[in-house]
């Protein structure tokens, strides 16, 4: 059994990871696969309970089947406003844009066949200026007209679509939302 002295202590998000220390060279950047195996890896609740709490996945990235996934990758960039991963380049059959530094990524997947159908999921993208404006810098992008659901009131959004067809919603802005709340 080992003390807690003997163990180096990992957090990430909602997990705490207990690494062997007695093992010479087991230390995050030079400890071997077996080593990373033999590591032991406990749930912290939130609530601090004592009780073991459920395994959950995070999202890794958000995948979007596409014919060109450089051309697609880069007009997202410029909706966005994020860069391309940097090992991304034209007639790749993959391309990611970096949505932040620690979370999940827009990933486009070159797939021979076409959209046929309505998205089943979506994103939701709240802009930083207005939604109307919003919605006329996209059009201007290249983005097509869907569906409006914007009401006389100044709530709702609008439907657009990417290059490819796929929609996606374009919110009202916190500065929008302010101006209805005053």
């Amino acid at each position: 059994m080992f003390t807690k002295s003997e163990f180096f202590v990992l957090r990430d998000f909602r997990w705490t990871l207990l690494l062997d220390q007695s093992k010479e060279g087991n230390d995050p950047q030079s400890r071997s696969a077996t080593a990373a195996a033999e590591a032991a890896i406990q749930w912290r609740s939130e609530r601090r309970s004592g009780k073991l709490a459920r395994m959950v996945s995070v999202v890794e990235n958000i995948a979007i089947d596409c014919a060109d996934a450089y051309a697609l990758a880069k007009w997202w960039s410029g909706v966005t406003g994020r860069p391309l991963h940097p090992e991304d380049f034209p007639g790749d059959p993959e391309a990611q844009v970096l949505l932040s530094d620690n979370g999940p990524v827009l990933h486009f997947n070159q797939v021979p066949e076409v959209k046929t159908a309505k998205n089943r999921i979506h994103l939701c993208l709240r802009p930083e200026t207005s939604r109307d404006e919003e919605v006329d810098r996209l059009l201007a992008l290249g983005a097509g007209f869907v569906a409006d659901h914007r009401k006389p009131d100044g709530s709702g959004w609008a439907v657009l679509a990417d290059p490819e067809g796929n929609e996606f919603c374009v919110l009202r802005s916190a500065s929008d939302r302010a101006a209805m709340q005053a």
